[in-house]
This record gives C-alpha cells, sequence and structure tokens, in this order.
C-alpha cells in the first residue's frame, strides 16, 4: 500500500509565537511523520527545522512567506469506517459461532429427548409380563412425526434456534408427556 502524503501550507499569520512554529493537527496522527519543508520553492535542510510533536519550528521568527509542510501517513491507518466495517464482521462471526453452537445443543437435546422416548417406549411396551396400556396409535404416530420433523429441520441451515426451541416446546414435549402417562399406566 501506499502512503498517504498530505501537502499542508504554513501562513505565516499561524505562526505561534508560544510554541516558536507552528502548530500542525494533522501531525498527532498516528504514525504521521513530516517529509520535508519547502520554502520560497525550494526545499529546506532537516537541519534547519525542527519537529516537536505537532508543532514545527522552523527559523527564530514566522517567515514573510508561506511554508509547505509535507507530511506522510502511513496508509495501514484505519478509517473509522473500515474499524467500524471490521467490527460488523466480528459480530457476524460471533452470531454465526452463536447460532451454531446453539443449533449443536438443540440437536444434542433432541437426540437425548430421542433416546429417552425410544427408552420409555421399550420400557413400556418390551416389559416381561405386562400388557401394554391402551395407547391411541394416532398419538404415537403424530409424536414419531414430530421427531422426524424436528430433526429434518434442525439440520437445515436456514431453521432458525427459535424456530427449533418452538417445535421442542410446542411439539415434543407434549409427546414426552404423553409417552409419560403410558408408562406410567403400563407399571400399575
Amino acid at each position: 500500500m501506499n502512503d498517504i502524503v498530505l501537502l499542508i501550507d504554513l501562513e505565516p499569520g499561524e505562526w505561534k509565537s508560544t510554541f516558536g512554529g507552528w502548530r500542525v493537527e494533522a501531525l498527532r496522527i498516528p504514525g504521521a511523520t513530516v517529509t520535508s519543508l519547502f520554502h520560497l520553492t525550494k526545499q529546506v535542510d532537516p537541519q534547519d527545522y525542527r519537529v516537536d510533536h505537532e508543532v514545527v519550528r522552523y527559523g527564530a521568527s514566522a517567515p514573510s512567506e508561506k511554508v509547505v509542510l509535507k507530511v506522510t501517513v502511513p496508509s495501514t491507518l484505519m478509517t473509522i469506517d473500515r474499524l467500524q466495517e471490521k467490527e460488523l464482521e466480528l459480530k457476524k462471526v460471533q452470531e454465526e459461532n452463536l447460532t451454531a453452537y446453539r443449533r449443536r445443543e438443540l440437536r444434542v437435546k433432541l437426540a437425548l429427548g430421542m433416546l429417552t422416548f425410544a427408552g420409555g417406549l421399550a420400557a413400556a411396551f418390551l416389559m416381561p409380563g405386562r400388557q401394554a396400556a391402551p395407547v391411541a396409535a394416532p398419538d404415537l404416530r403424530d409424536c414419531r412425526n414430530n421427531l422426524q420433523l424436528v430433526m429434518s429441520l434442525s439440520v437445515r441451515p436456514e431453521t432458525t434456534g427459535e424456530t427449533l426451541r418452538s417445535l421442542v416446546a410446542n411439539e415434543i414435549e407434549p409427546c414426552l408427556r404423553t409417552l409419560d402417562k403410558v408408562t406410567r399406566n403400563e407399571t400399575r
């Protein structure tokens, strides 16, 4: 990248007698350096002027003509716009990571719920000496279909965590309650 070069006119009226030179605000930019000074269209020897922080001293008093100061600023400096862009990019990455984490968390919860559901079914229907409780077939089928729906939606990238949470709360939790009732009836 090329450095940014600023040419700054220093007028005799801008000379600050309290500083013994010109106060140049551009020198407050981090990394800004004075490359050269021109007086009467000729470059001044660097030993004839001095730069102290943002003050440029040249001669014992203000020259009668304007002086041109050449200041170089590194182009690697970030502008406020670029900083804001970087901040937005960072927030987007953080949100994507958080969304991915929440999806993994929901998948684990769904898998655990399915294992619990399967274990409950096994306990209800495979216990020796027990007869199956009278359970309406559509309820169990609905629960199985709901589980399949949630699992299929959980792997889609466009499905939000909120959608999955809502499906679990509205569709899976009632199935788990039904399964709990079935297992209680079976163990009586």
